[in-house]
């Protein structure tokens, strides 16, 4: 597979699988957020995803429920995850800033495709 080609799509299906999570935890849409980045030289997704709920629990077990649960959502194509960075914050993270901030070079999902519409 060629750099480059259709990281759109895999950010498309990673999307589709955050938002396909936040829903089974009834999540409204003030109480996660998606950051992404597409690296074409490196042929990478690069996620972030923050959400109030991960405050005060374990980085790991946020992540690895993530994690799974983009498996799950993307088991017919699970390749593309391999092209997938994917980072987990809490939301008090976030607010910390330091390590936890996120880069100026990241756009946030809801501001550049109103909700609903990155089908």
């Amino acid at each position: 597979m060629a750099y480059g080609t259709d990281l759109r799509g895999v950010l498309r299906d990673v999307i589709r699988g955050l938002l396909e999570l936040a829903k089974a935890r009834n999540w409204n849409d003030q109480d996660y957020w998606i950051y992404y980045q597409l690296n074409e030289d490196l042929d990478r997704v690069n996620i972030i995803f923050v959400a109030s709920d991960f405050n005060d629990k374990d980085d790991f077990a946020s992540y690895r429920a993530v994690w799974e649960a983009l498996q799950n959502q993307m088991a017919d194509h699970s390749d593309d995850l391999r092209r997938v960075n994917l980072v987990v914050h809490s939301e008090s993270q976030v607010r910390q800033g330091g390590i936890y901030s996120i880069g100026r070079d990241y756009n946030e999902y809801f501001t550049s495709y109103p909700s609903g519409t990155f089908s």
